[in-house]
């Protein structure tokens, strides 16, 4: 398990504070995370959001870019 020094508490709760204040949505889904993370039994799980599939012409777009 990783822990963290006190500067790098006291900087992410200094950060925490900032998002609280500018987007109160995306600060509880992080205090949800946290607290998921912190109550883990033998290990955390990282759920990893992903954009949303492209579809249609997009699709297109991005597989002609990728064939280069």
């Amino acid at each position: 398990m990783m822990s963290l020094t006190e500067p790098e508490t006291q900087a992410l709760g200094s950060l925490a504070d900032g998002l609280a204040g500018s987007d109160p949505r995306l600060a509880s889904m992080l205090a949800i995370f946290s607290r998921r993370v912190r109550g883990g039994a033998g290990g955390a799980a990282v759920l990893v959001l992903l954009p949303p599939p492209v579809r249609g012409a997009a699709a297109v777009r991005a597989a002609r870019y990728r064939a280069g």
